[in-house]
């Protein structure tokens, strides 16, 4: 099984990680798992970026955009599926935001835009994190 690479400015973390890219009509979009439908048991693997250092980014601020989509197993009576967004802000990471078929409602792309100032140090990174049978919560 051939994994489509993530870049250099990306990092995978975790065993069995099947982050990639896909380039298809007009854009590329990173995908997790996708060659394991239905999902990997109990998969908890991320994709973290490189450092960017936005300690100089007072004046205009930062922003991380993006567009989301989930096509998990959430209708589960035991388990959920889901994908976090974290930011590291020079010590610790930081859970931004928690993604799967209940909080979207559907498989379509769903834009993101969170404020960085509260994370701009010299070491600020960001990390996408696919957990598949967690517990319910």
């Amino acid at each position: 099984m051939v994994v489509p690479s993530i870049g250099t400015k990306l990092n995978k973390e975790g065993i069995n990680n099947y982050w990639g890219t896909i380039a298809g009509s007009g854009m590329t979009a990173l995908w997790t798992d996708y060659l394991n439908y239905p999902y990997a048991s109990s998969a908890d693997t991320s994709v973290v970026s490189n450092p960017i250092d936005l300690s100089n980014s007072n004046i205009y601020g930062a922003k991380l955009d993006f567009n989301v989509s989930c096509d998990t197993e959430a209708r589960t009576s035991d388990w959920k599926d889901y994908l976090t967004l974290s930011v590291y802000d020079g010590v610790n990471w930081v859970e931004l935001d928690k993604f799967d078929e209940t909080k979207l409602g559907d498989e379509l792309f769903h834009p993101e835009e969170y404020d960085l100032l509260p994370y701009l140090n010299g070491q600020f990174k960001f990390k996408f994190n696919w957990k598949t049978d967690a517990q319910k919560q």
